[in-house]
């Protein structure tokens, strides 16, 4: 584990694991925030009017338990949605919600890394399709990781 991964103790909760029991009673939808429609459905339609569309390929940076994450895989073409973030526990729960919202067959790529980095990716996202979560992140994390965001676009 990195230390900019440890350093979020005293920061946030957020890299806290959460129970197999938690995940099912939904609870990482509150550990995100908490107004999980209102707020994934806000993310995607600000991405969508800034000029998301279905054939673009959208990197979510901090996706989570994919409060937003959900819409966009709906939204996007087969293979089009890649997540990445540090919390194995919120990565389970985002796979427990893509199954009970049947999207499956969209084939999200779903990434665990505590250094982001997007060298794990095997596509190319354009400078816009790239969504970032800094309420997450804490000023150490916001140092380049291995690969940087520009060598993405």
């Amino acid at each position: 584990m990195s230390p900019e991964y440890n350093s979020m103790k005293g920061i946030n909760n957020y890299g806290d694991e959460m129970s197999a029991a938690e995940l099912m009673t939904k609870k990482h939808r509150a550990k995100v925030g908490g107004m999980w429609e209102k707020i994934g459905k806000l993310q995607f339609e600000f991405l969508k009017s800034q000029g998301l569309q279905p054939q673009d390929n959208l990197l979510d940076v901090g996706c989570g338990c994919l409060r937003g994450g959900l819409h966009y895989i709906e939204y996007l073409s087969t293979g089009h949605y890649s997540g990445i973030d540090i919390n194995s526990s919120l990565l389970e729960a985002g796979r427990l919600e893509i199954k009970e919202a049947q999207l499956e067959h969209k084939q999200a790529q779903l990434i665990l890394n505590d250094e982001f980095d997007l060298g794990l990716f095997d596509k190319k996202f354009g400078a816009n399709n790239i969504k970032r979560h800094l309420n997450h992140l804490n000023f150490e994390m916001e140092k380049p990781s291995k690969t940087t965001f520009g060598s993405f676009l």
